[in-house]
């Protein structure tokens, strides 16, 4: 093996690669979001430095009522980044056996061959059987 344990040549770093660019690009978003809004707040006059601290404190606050949605998002970012898995792959998640359909930040959707959607919280996904890697370009998303 070449790229070491679950490197799968270039179809892998393929999909690591869109995976990757996609978290890049929310983050992207969240940061000219940030600037947006501080440029208005500037414009209109506000005290930036209390706002800020005021907006430190109530992060706080929201960061602990928000500990699943964040471990599921902590979750997905490692699920796309270590390429565990990618859309059209066959696999096995705990109990349920399906088609990956779309992995984001909070969930990954599988199809069953019965065609029942399956959403799975990422940061409740204990075990992965990649029964069959998808071939080929990723599918649309």
């Amino acid at each position: 093996m070449l790229g070491g344990p679950g490197d799968d040549g270039d179809a892998g770093r393929q999909r690591r690669r869109e995976g990757l660019g996609r978290i890049a690009g929310w983050l992207a978003a969240g940061l000219v979001w940030s600037i947006a809004v501080g440029a208005v707040f500037l414009a209109l006059g506000v005290d930036l430095l209390a706002f800020v601290a005021g907006v430190g404190f109530l992060g706080v606050a929201i960061v602990t009522a928000a500990q699943n949605p964040l471990k599921d998002m902590v979750a997905g970012i490692m699920i796309v980044a270590d390429d565990h898995i990618a859309p059209g792959d066959r696999v096995r998640i705990d109990d349920l056996e399906g088609t990956v359909e779309r992995i984001d930040l909070r969930a990954t959707h599988l199809r069953a061959e019965d065609g029942t959607p399956w959403f799975v919280f990422n940061s409740s996904i204990d075990r992965i059987a990649v029964l069959k890697r998808r071939e080929g370009p990723a599918p649309p998303d």
